[in-house]
């Protein structure tokens, strides 16, 4: 038996992406790439995309949203005093809005280069805090310019997703990359503000209190909870001989799950405590996407 279809919720008012970029240029291109539609002019008195805004319109199977991207062009050189304007208690009513960071930054060569990664990052991290304090989750992808697929060994820098912004297609795990990658993560965030629903996810795959409880542990209960929207039917219509085939491609998609979430275990394993638990966190938002 299918299950009646449901028209995903609109979130009227979601909260905002904040785009820094280090020129007008990468912006732009960005934009273009991410939402498919022409990004905003600079504005002509000041010739830059500082305070302009764009939309990126998201839809997956619980919510429909036009989320607004407001746009910051931001020299790296100058990013500690871009965070102490924003960390100021003056203007803590912008990030407090925030629902997602998107961070371009030119990769640089070498360990030169990565460490002026974590330098830009660990700036922004100032006024991300204040974001997160409002105990609602936070995305957070830095997006690397100018540098080639697995040309570093981690996927994560302190807390934030590291995409590579010319890769395209998928990886080995059959992930997508590039630009759709970060695509994918903003739809599978939560732009409502609304914490239920992720709260209760992180429980149920042992992330209790934010803490990772042995990666992602999964008991029989939490099968039977995922079985249900992937067969589509209760436990009282499994006599039902018509259903066989539905069980049958059920039974294939756990399976798929499961190497999913094995995966993701075996990535987080090496993390430190502080970005494992962040990695569960977008693993949880990613895997309601298969639910």
């Amino acid at each position: 038996m299918t299950p009646p279809k449901t028209t995903p919720e609109e979130i009227k008012d979601p909260r905002r992406i904040l785009l820094l970029a280090p020129s007008n240029e990468t912006a732009t291109t960005f934009l273009k790439d991410l939402t498919d539609t022409p990004p905003p002019l600079p504005n002509p008195e000041t010739g830059s995309l500082e305070g302009k805004s764009h939309v990126l319109s998201l839809k997956n199977p619980h919510y429909v949203a036009d989320v607004p991207i407001w746009i910051d062009i931001v020299n790296p050189d100058g990013v500690r005093k871009w965070a102490d304007a924003f960390s100021n208690k003056k203007a803590a009513e912008v990030p407090a809005v925030v629902g997602a960071y998107v961070v371009l930054l030119n990769r640089g060569k070498g360990k030169e280069g990565w460490d002026e990664v974590e330098r830009v990052l660990k700036e922004i991290d100032r006024v991300v805090s204040i974001s997160e304090g409002t105990a609602l989750e936070v995305v957070r992808l830095v997006v690397l310019l100018g540098a080639a697929t697995g040309e570093d060994d981690m996927g994560w820098v302190d807390g934030w997703e590291a995409v590579y912004g010319t890769a395209t297609g998928k990886d080995e795990l059959g992930e997508a990359v590039g630009v759709e990658r970060v695509k994918e993560a903003l739809e599978a965030h939560g732009w409502s503000g609304e914490v239920g629903d992720v709260n209760q996810l992180e429980g149920e795959l042992g992330i209790k209190g934010g803490e990772v409880e042995g990666g992602f542990e999964i008991g029989e209960e939490d099968l039977e909870g995922m079985r249900r929207p992937i067969f589509g039917r209760d436990e009282e219509d499994e006599e039902d001989e018509e259903d066989e085939e539905d069980e049958e491609e059920g039974v294939e998609g756990i399976e798929a799950l499961m190497l999913k979430m094995q995966a993701m275990r075996d990535l987080g394993a090496g993390m430190p405590e502080a970005e494992r638990k962040k990695f569960a966190a977008k693993a949880v938002r990613d895997l309601m996407k298969t639910l």
